[in-house]
């Protein structure tokens, strides 16, 4: 991955759902944006609510295996925040795109935000 002005370290600190998550984000010179929430990019998991439960339920909890507590790399975009005002990411744990890997798992569908 190579670095840009809109890459940055963060850890995550709570999986919200499927699809959200709530980071603190180093800015870099002993700078940390805390409790930041986050939607990931290109995908849509299941809400953990009404007749999708059962299935965002199941996103969020492995979402939440694989990254909550974990030091990830968030690469976000110039114009980027949803409707709700949320920062729009991908997400890296590794080398691995975790937004890809919920789309692989069959955890979200893709979505073009």
């Amino acid at each position: 991955m190579s670095c840009n002005p809109y890459t940055y370290k963060a850890t995550v600190k709570r999986v919200v759902d499927g699809d959200t998550l709530v980071v603190d984000i180093d800015l870099g010179f002993h700078m940390t944006l805390t409790g930041q929430t986050l939607r990931m990019a290109r995908v849509n998991a299941p809400e953990t609510k009404g007749d999708t439960a059962p299935m965002g339920l199941r996103s969020k909890e492995e979402l939440k295996k694989k990254l909550e507590g974990k030091e990830v790399v968030l690469r976000t975009f110039r114009s980027g925040e949803d409707k709700y005002g949320r920062m729009l990411a991908e997400v890296f744990l590794g080398e691995e795109c975790v937004n890809d890997w919920l789309l692989k798992e069959g955890l979200a569908v893709p979505f073009m935000t």
